[in-house]
């Protein structure tokens, strides 16, 4: 009898069906990330081949980024000019050109 009593439950039923419509709507989703990353890579596979440049400068902030995190990007370009601020890129290549010019 307990047993016909939870399978007659409205709370039940629509615990079970919320769950049911949850479980679909994250499936649906992984599967649009799924396509997301498929036509990231495959943009990138033939941008090798149209762009070959962009991709490879692409290609190596990717790899910077990954390897060296922005923060410490920041921290380690911060102390070599000045201790403990942002750095500019913009000020960082002007102050190595000066130097590496004779």
């Amino acid at each position: 009898m307990v047993m016909a009593a939870d399978w007659w439950n409205p709370v039940t039923w629509l615990q079970n069906v919320a769950g049911f419509f949850h479980g679909a709507y994250d499936a649906g989703g992984a599967v649009l990330n799924v396509l997301g990353g498929a036509l990231t890579i495959l943009t990138q596979f033939f941008r090798f081949f149209f762009d070959t440049g962009h991709f490879i400068a692409d290609a190596v902030n990717w790899l910077t980024d990954k390897l060296f995190p922005p923060e410490l990007q920041t921290w380690f370009l911060g102390t070599i000019g000045q201790p403990g601020q942002q750095w500019n890129s913009a000020q960082i290549y002007r102050m190595v050109l000066a130097f590496s010019t004779p």
